[in-house]
Order: C-alpha cells, then structure tokens, then sequence
C-alpha cells in the first residue's frame, strides 16, 4: 500500500492521501528541492567576480597604506612612494575594468585608453626630466588604441577565421612600426621621417600575400590541403 509522503500515513490506492490530500508521489519537501537546485553559473560567476575583487582591493589598499606610511614617516612628506602608489593604482584600475567590462570591449577599450593616459601624464609630471608625455606617449597612445580597435572592429564585423585574423595583426604591427619611428623620431631629432620601420614594414608584406593565397587555396581546395597537413 502507498505511503504519504508529507505525513506518513498509510492508504489505499488512491490519487491522493485522505487526511493532506497530497497527491501520489509528490515530494514531502519541495522547499528541499529547490534549495537542492545547482545555481546559474552566471550567478557564481557574478559572485566569485566580486569575492575576487573585493580579496584584491583589500590587499591593494593595505599595500598603499603601507608604502605612504613608511615613507611620510622617515621624511615627513612623500617622495619616492609616488611612483609605487601610481603604479598600484593603475593596476588595481586595470584589474577593475578588466573584471567588470570583460564583455563590454569597446568601454574596456576606451576606459582603459584613458587611465593609461592619466598615469603616463602623471609619471611625466614626477619625472624631472624632458616632457615626455605630450609629445612622445600620447600619440604612441592614441595610435595604439585606434590600430587594436580598428583590427578588432575588422575582425569581429567581417568574422573572419585565424588566417584573416593573422593577416589583420601583421597589417596592424607594420603600420604601428611606421608611425612608432615616426613619433620618436619627432621626438629626439624634431624632424618626421622613416627608415628601418619601412624595411620592417616590407618584410611583412610578402608574408601577408602568402596568407592570402594560403587562406584562397583553403577555400578552393581545402579538403585537399587538409589531407596534406593532416588537420
């Protein structure tokens, strides 16, 4: 005879007990069984994210009050703790963006743009040498960041595969090349123009041409070359 299996009593074969009236074969304890349910993995991943950030800001800020404590105590002011404590405060900066805009690449992009910017400037300011900033590490900047969003936005709109994907790095680093010299050469000597970054430049365009007809065969005999390079 079956069971109840909310209060325990016995009874006829019946599609329900007579004194809870629960049916046949429910559970005695549905609570227990959506406690039992596994979480979302977003949900864990969400929460691990937060664990994590809040583990390394703890450490962070223990680090900062450290590093100014012991030097404001020995001079009574600060000194050379600046660059540590700038430099901890970036990274921590960058862990945030990286842990909170993981999905969100084009604001990572521009966020992380912008507090590379404002270390570089403030290191420029401490330093007590030739002006670096404006002159030198803005535009290498900006460069960098338009060449990275450009070759992304490329890659994720064409949806391109790892040779495309290949080809629009070397393009990139080659044309980065060109406008490093540039920018440095402007820099030391005052005057814009280019040498060895062409010549590097050169070399990886024959590469680039060898992708090509690389990625063209796949596609026009691919079954064929994938016999041959056995993938």
């Amino acid at each position: 005879m079956p069971i109840c299996k909310k209060c325990g009593v016995e009874f006829k074969d019946t599609t329900s007990c007579p004194l809870c009236g629960a049916a046949v074969g429910e559970s005695s304890c549905p609570e227990e069984k959506d406690e039992a349910r596994p979480q979302p993995i977003s949900s864990v991943a969400s929460i691990t994210k937060i664990w994590f950030w809040e583990l390394f800001t703890f450490f962070v800020v223990a680090t900062l009050i450290v590093v100014f404590t012991v030097d404001f105590a020995y001079g009574m002011k600060v000194t050379w703790s600046r660059y540590p404590l700038l430099s901890i405060t970036f990274l921590w900066l960058t862990v945030c963006l990286i842990i909170f805009l993981t999905r969100h690449i084009s604001q990572l992009l521009l966020c992380e743009t912008l507090i590379l910017g404002l270390y570089l400037w403030f290191l420029d300011m401490f330093m007590s040498v030739r002006p670096w900033f404006f002159p030198f590490a803005l535009p290498l900047l900006l460069v960098t960041s338009l060449l990275f969003w450009g070759t992304y936005t490329f890659v994720n709109k064409i949806n391109v595969k790892v040779t495309g994907i290949l080809i629009s790095c070397m393009i990139s680093l080659g044309i980065f090349l060109v406008c490093l010299e540039i920018i440095l050469n402007r820099f030391i000597t005052g005057k814009i123009f280019v040498s060895w970054s062409v010549v590097a430049f050169a070399c990886i365009l024959p590469l680039t041409g060898f992708l090509l007809l690389f990625q063209k065969k796949m596609q026009k005999n691919g079954s064929h070359l994938k016999k041959i390079f056995h993938v």
